[in-house]
């Protein structure tokens, strides 16, 4: 969210091509994709949030899908922001870039994104993709 409202405050302020910035068609549709990429975060991640509480069986599954959905589109929109500031976007002084750097580790802590991706599939499909799902078949028995 940072990223998203420090974006929105330059692009409303900031002028090139004697427009501001949020004039400009790219940078409002850039903004507005920003903007949905977090609504659908917070979206999945209530819905994971309400599967917890109701115990409910694909509780597990929405939580490795709401870290890998979140870890991907938390890094894009950071790296549009990065982009929106232009030059600015990569000097300290505007503090977007570390935004950026924070979005990039959020997509390895705990699991990577790959590693969700396989519990989640796991989760879905335990006989057949779980960890205790048995032996894997072998090329002369298909």
């Amino acid at each position: 969210m940072a990223a998203f409202e420090r974006t929105a405050d330059y692009v409303q302020n900031y002028v090139q091509g004697g427009r501001i910035l949020i004039k400009h068609q790219a940078v409002a549709i850039r903004l507005a994709d920003m903007a949905t990429k977090l609504a659908a975060v917070r979206a999945l991640l209530n819905e994971a949030i309400r599967a917890v509480e109701a115990g409910a069986h694909d509780a597990g599954a929405l939580c490795n899908m709401t870290k890998m959905f979140a870890s991907i589109k938390i890094f894009e929109v950071t790296k549009h922001a990065v982009e929106l500031h232009d030059g600015n976007g990569i000097m300290l002084d505007f503090g977007v870039e570390k935004l950026l750097r924070d979005a990039s580790l959020f997509m390895r802590r705990d699991a990577t994104v790959d590693i969700s991706r396989f519990k989640i599939v796991k989760s879905m499909f335990p006989e057949s993709a779980g960890v205790d799902a048995g032996p894997e078949a072998s090329p002369d028995t298909h």
